[in-house]
Formats: structure tokens, sequence, C-alpha cells
């Protein structure tokens, strides 16, 4: 109950408050998220330095820390102001780059895997996307909450992007929209539990979905990394980068961890470029390897 109601205040707060004040807004709540949730600071701080302890200061550490909350904030303002944007407006706050990448890919007519993650605004990303004109299917996690879920589920809805849950059975589903040289969309960035490939992320053996790499080893369709980067408030690149390469060796499993593996660094290096806008919350190396005391 208690997040509900702090959803409504904020959902009220940034339609009453002119624009201008929503950043200062944003700082100050970040602020205070940073200072009086010392438990989840603990949880950030730790995942941050388990990435980047070696190349960054303690304090650097926490500064980046201070900057993912404020980015986080940002992004549930920006979800808010969804009801009120068309796709004139979405496209006027995003930048397009590297798309020529995904032309290429498209011209295969074997569909598209897009590999992102909970980076950036990546609810931004698909409305993005589909304003661009992209016929676009997200594979979803349903949120805990079912109030958040369906409110973001609504607002995922309004703006055109189609989604199917995780949990239920969607192989065919996602074949034949690869088939009809459509866009299939996977995060890929979450621990996969017990039954995920252990791959290299950040210098630890980390379990990892292996989606990408198993529709594109059965379907042959390209995967293409898209990452939405924020430049600012209300101001967003949405980045393609080439595809993600590899030579068949004809034995599937080996073939199908090689190219987790590369999607992997390919979240990584775009972590790496801007870490404060990853969700570092996510307890993403929770689940040890096998044989691991």
């Amino acid at each position: 109950m208690l997040a509900r109601f702090m959803l409504v205040c904020v959902y009220l707060l940034i339609r009453i408050v002119p624009l201008q004040l929503h950043t200062p807004i944003a700082n100050g709540i970040a602020r205070a998220l940073f200072r009086y949730l010392p438990r989840n600071r603990k949880l950030v701080t730790k995942h941050i330095e388990m990435a980047f302890g070696a190349s960054m200061s303690p304090e650097q550490i926490q500064h980046t820390a201070l900057l993912s909350y404020r980015h986080m904030v940002m992004n549930v303002f920006e979800f808010f102001r969804f009801p009120a944007m068309n796709s004139k407006t979405i496209l006027s706050k995003v930048a397009f780059e590297g798309e020529e990448n995904i032309t290429a890919a498209l011209e295969k007519n074997k569909g598209v895997i897009v590999l992102s993650a909970h980076y950036g605004n990546w609810e931004m990303l698909g409305a993005a996307l589909v304003a661009r004109g992209y016929p676009l299917t997200v594979v979803r996690r349903d949120q805990n909450d079912g109030y958040t879920n369906d409110l973001i589920q609504k607002q995922r809805d309004r703006k055109g992007i189609k989604t199917v849950p995780r949990d239920k059975p969607l192989f065919n589903q996602l074949v034949y929209l690869l088939k009809s040289n459509e866009l299939v969309a996977l995060i890929a960035d979450q621990n996969a539990g017990p039954d995920g490939l252990f791959v290299d992320f950040f210098g630890r053996p980390t379990s990892t979905f292996k989606g990408p790499g198993l529709f594109a080893t059965i379907t042959g369709a390209p995967i293409i990394p898209i990452f939405m980067v924020r430049d600012g408030y209300m101001k967003h690149r949405v980045i393609f980068k080439p595809a993600v390469t590899h030579t068949p060796t004809g034995d599937t499993g080996r073939d199908i961890a090689a190219i987790t593996q590369a999607c992997t660094k390919e979240i990584q290096d775009i972590i790496t470029a801007y870490p404060e806008q990853w969700m570092w919350q996510h307890k993403r190396w929770k689940t040890d390897p096998p044989g691991t005391e």
C-alpha cells in the first residue's frame, strides 16, 4: 500500500509541477533515497564495487550510486508523462544512432532479435521503436505487485508495444514473429538462476538467460543490441549496435554458449560506458556456479 501511495503522489507531483522543476526535484528525491535507504544503498554500492572495484575509487563508487538513483527517479518521472506523449512527441525527445545496423538486419528477412537490458529508460526505448515504425514484441517479466504491473502494462499497450509473459510457453509464437520479419526483444541482463548459462560478466561467472543465443541458433535471425542512453531529462539516444557475430561450430550447445557470452559482453560494454544508467538494485550475481560452496 505504501508503494502505491508513493506512486500516486509522484504521479500527481509531476503532473502539477512545471517541467523546468522536474530535474531539481528528481535530484532532491534521489539524494533522499540514497541517504535514508541505507540497506538499498549498500546493495547498490556493493554491486558497483563488484563490477568496477578495480577501476573506481570508493568515492567514485558512491557518486555513481547516487547518479544511478537520480537516473531511476527520472525514469519514473518520464514514465508518468507517457499518457500525454504521442508518437510525434516521443520521437522529438529521441535521437537514433546506427540505424543502418537494424536496416541491414531486416533485409535478411529472418526477423531481428533485439538484445537489450534494464538500462537507460528501457520503457521509453520500446515506445520509441514502435513510434519509429518497427513492429516490436517484448518478452516481459511481470511485476510482483499487481497494481504496479497493471500500470506498466497499460502504458505499454497504449504505446503499441506488444508483450508476451516470460513464464508462459512462447517458443512457437516467437519463431512465428521472427519468420514474419518482426522484432522480438529479449532483456538479457537478469539473474537466470541455477538453470542459466554461466558466462563471464565483469570478471565473474554469472547465470545468464540463453534466449537470444537459442533463438538465433534455431532461426538464423540476427541479434541486434539496442540500448537507450540518457543525455538529459526527456533527452535520449537509441543506439543500434552492429549484429552480434559468431561462427557456427556445428555443436548447438557450444554455439548457444558462445553467443550468450557475446551478448553479455555487449551489455557489459554499454554499462561500462554509462554505469549510472544500469539497474544496480538487481542481484545479478545472486546464483553461484555449480560446485561453488
